[in-house]
């Protein structure tokens, strides 16, 4: 797990040290114990390093091949590296070290892209092809690791791990666009390949960009070496279900390969739960650590649950308070993770990762069960909507939907009158949106151009049942863009590398093949799960009401006095699009504890102090 940067160049005269060594600095926090850099011809690879597996010197990065045909700057890891390094042909001269950087390299030069068919591994990475002349940057399958890119004023190509690094000079513009500050409005999120500067890019889930120097143009390609399979629905349920126990079992097994010392979160929940049992089971000779976060207010508090799990399981456990302090909630969150952000569960995550920090390197999480297993409550209120509502004729659909358009927003029954479609790719997204009946924000002075990324990817998978189509719509967007951008950046924030054995794409790939009720029924959510370890653990961790890792927002920002919370807004130039008198409506609002009104409050705090930040300028 590190931070990389690079760029590909038109002028190879040109000297790439001023941003090399900036880009360097900025990504310091992501590798603290090792930098490094290659040049060749017009590529340049930067690398820091956070040291987990082969500690030793000879394992810095970025690294050649044996025979010289490419280098690589890597960040993540390869869980199945050793299975690899034994199917492979060594070197020449034998291996020369003991970690999976190595392996990914060798195999790279062999195979090209292809190399990633038989890869199990969260990773962000850049290889140069020395004979070819060719640059790639590839992210792993669910895109668990960043990677941003940009064009120059000058024609380069930059990439990084994060926003910021890109941004060390004035060489990237900083420009933005009206359609990307409503989709975080609406989302808390921007989804890839968009990001919230509109000269960036993202590399997508299971891409691969080619770039390479043709004539004198800069050209690029980007290839999807993988996507959510649809495979013929699985028969044999039980079949089905030791296969999934399998996978899970050798998922949990190849994540704690670790030369650092290594520990797991625990909030006492189903998925968190069943990571830390059999982390604990294949650790039988040391004691796992667990760590939870934990609020004062018991409505938001696992301590009690995560405890007892903890005591069931042996595990070494600690508990941390969080309780920030609110006026400087918006700007921390901007800093650490640069671009477009507001998964309020940023703040507690960023704190649970400082403790953990001070006693691991490496962290299981149980990240990735809900999108897996259909456990979000969502899923559940959208699937009885659609089966309501799915008969409706044309005229009463088109009746409701200019309904939902000017209904008032401050309504409480806005997400209810929201479901009242009989199409899933429009009823499902305002489970989601901070604004259920409106398309666009009406916060927003004037409406652009929009293609809703939700509605998108529901389309394109209407062909799976509406659960799986409502998990595939997630599992391209809501958990790259929200919950990966949470954990990546909190983590690496203090050089800490988490790793989620429930986000393996063997589970994704097996459970498209699963019919839905193998995966909720009457009794609930995460099916396989209970069926497999309900014995195993508390029967709390199966029977309590899932509570989720949300802080208490409204009550951290209701201690700031509403004024304050106006001012910090229209003091930022983003107030110029804004409609100051919504504005102002929904401050008050929120003032008063209405609901839902907290969260798009920090959506517009998180927007104006990213806007004060970066200073983008308006695009139309």
């Amino acid at each position: 797990m590190c931070g990389i940067f690079g760029e590909l160049r038109l002028d190879v005269s040109a000297p790439a040290e001023p941003f090399s060594s900036r880009a360097d600095t900025s990504l310091a926090h992501r590798g603290p114990d090792g930098r490094g850099t290659v040049r060749s011809g017009p590529c340049l690879l930067g690398h820091r390093r956070l040291a987990i597996l082969d500690l030793d010197p000879r394992a810095a990065q970025p690294m050649w091949s044996a025979d010289r045909r490419v280098a690589l700057a890597f960040n993540g890891e390869l869980y199945n590296y050793l299975e690899i390094k034994a199917r492979a042909q060594a070197p020449d001269g034998g291996w020369r070290t003991t970690g999976d950087t190595e392996v990914l390299a060798e195999e790279w030069a062999r195979k090209g892209v292809s190399a990633l068919s038989g890869a199990v591994g969260m990773f962000a990475f850049a290889v140069w092809e020395e004979r070819r002349q060719r640059l790639w940057l590839v992210r792993d399958r669910l895109g668990k690791k960043p990677l941003y890119w940009a064009m120059t004023r000058r024609g380069t190509l930059r990439f990084a791990s994060e926003l910021p690094a890109l941004l060390v000079d004035d060489e990237v513009a900083r420009e933005t666009t009206l359609d990307r500050l409503g989709e975080f409005l609406q989302y808390g999120f921007v989804a890839a390949p968009r990001c919230g500067l509109s000269t960036v890019q993202v590399v997508p889930q299971g891409c691969a960009l080619e770039a390479w120097v043709d004539d004198g143009v800069l050209r690029t390609r980007v290839h999807r070496y993988w996507a959510l399979p649809s495979p013929p629905p699985a028969s044999n349920r039980e079949a089905w279900l030791e296969q999934f126990r399998a996978t899970l079992a050798d998922a949990v097994r190849i994540r704690l390969r670790s030369d650092v010392p290594l520990g797991a979160f625990l909030s006492g929940g189903v998925d968190s739960s069943v990571v830390s049992l059999l982390a604990g089971r294949a650790l039988s000779a040391t004691p796992l650590r667990t760590y939870t976060a934990d609020f004062d207010d018991p409505r938001y508090s696992e301590g009690a649950f995560a405890r007892e799990v903890a005591q069931h399981l042996g595990s070494v456990h600690t508990e941390l308070r969080v309780a920030p302090p609110p006026e400087s909630l918006a700007a921390a969150v901007v800093e650490v993770w640069g671009d477009l952000h507001g998964d309020p569960s940023a703040i507690p995550t960023l704190a649970i990762t400082r403790e953990m920090r001070k006693h691991v390197t490496v962290a299981l999480s149980g990240d990735g069960g809900d999108e897996l297993l259909g456990g979000y409550a969502r899923y559940q209120v959208a699937l009885a909507a659609h089966e309501r509502y799915r008969r409706l004729p044309g005229a009463v659909d088109a009746v409701l939907a200019t309904a939902q358009q000017t209904v008032p927003t401050w309504l409480r029954g806005t997400s209810r009158l929201a479901r009242a479609r009989r199409r899933l790719e429009v009823a499902y997204p305002s489970e989601l949106r901070a604004y259920a009946t409106r398309r666009w924000p009406p916060v927003l002075r004037a409406e652009a151009p929009w293609r809703d990324p939700l509605e998108l990817s529901l389309a394109r998978h209407s062909h799976r049942p509406p659960l799986l189509q409502m998990m595939a719509c997630d599992i391209e967007n809501y958990l790259p863009e929200d919950n990966f951008v949470k954990v990546d950046r909190a983590s690496m924030a203090v050089g800490l590398e988490v790793r989620s054995p429930l986000l393996d794409h063997r589970l994704f790939e097996l459970v498209m093949a699963a019919r839905p009720d193998w995966l909720l029924d009457e009794r609930g959510s995460k099916r396989p799960l209970r069926e497999l370890f309900s014995a195993s653990l508390p029967s709390s961790v199966f029977t309590r009401k899932k509570m989720g890792f949300a802080p208490p927002i409204a009550e951290w920002l209701s201690s700031v006095p509403p004024e304050l919370t106006l001012e910090r807004i229209e003091s930022s130039a983003i107030a110029e699009v804004l409609d100051r008198r919504e504005l102002r409506r929904q401050v008050r609002l929120y003032a008063r504890g209405v609901h839902g009104f907290a969260g798009r409050v920090w959506y517009m705090l998180i927007a104006a102090e990213w806007w004060n930040r970066w200073k983008p300028t308006l695009r139309p």
